[in-house]
């Protein structure tokens, strides 16, 4: 369904040249696809430096699509950018962000995401209260324990991820025990 475009002018490398083409409001498909599935992340900036206003799902495939490509220092400053120009930001964004600083070791980036994170309405979600801890697992930073003993409910994906910073930290005997709790 169509709800509104607006036309722009864009030239991006030898394979992509438009003149003009319908910008959706929801374009986030696109940025997937150039992004993510076809490994061209820079040609997906290129075209969403052109788009004027663009929404959380943009923002968001464009931070997802740095990360699926291993460029993890970029999404991180994409986040900063879209922070520091007062976009509202999702589950998602603040997902993606923790997950480029786990994977980049990056505790204290990870801590300002912490918090721009608590005093959102996405706090306690989660698919947020999973990336944090992800993160400070992955920092191995003594915090896990707290987010995931404040969290109000807990799947799977909780307790494995404090069983495993249980392990990483050779503490086999609580390891255990949290998986006994686990079950």
């Amino acid at each position: 369904m169509l709800l509104h475009y607006n036309h722009l002018h864009i030239s991006i490398g030898p394979k992509i040249s438009c003149t003009p083409i319908p910008i959706l409001e929801q374009f986030d498909t696109v940025f997937a696809n150039y992004a993510d599935r076809e490994g061209q992340p820079h040609l997906a900036r290129q075209l969403f430096d052109k788009i004027p206003q663009p929404t959380t799902a943009v923002w968001n495939s464009i931070i997802i699509g740095f990360i699926c490509n291993n460029m993890l220092h970029e999404a991180i400053l994409l986040y900063s950018q879209k922070k520091s120009n007062s976009f509202l930001c999702d589950s998602y964004t603040y997902g993606s962000t923790l997950k480029a600083c786990a994977e980049t070791r990056s505790l204290r980036i990870g801590k300002v995401v912490h918090c721009h994170i608590l005093p959102s309405h996405l706090y306690p979600s989660r698919i947020v209260c999973n990336s944090l801890l992800n993160m400070y697992a992955s920092c191995l930073y003594e915090d896990v324990k707290m987010v995931f003993e404040s969290m109000p409910k807990r799947d799977v994906i909780s307790w494995n991820i404090l069983i495993l910073w249980y392990v990483k930290l050779r503490v086999f005997a609580e390891a255990v025990s949290h998986f006994v709790k686990m079950m």
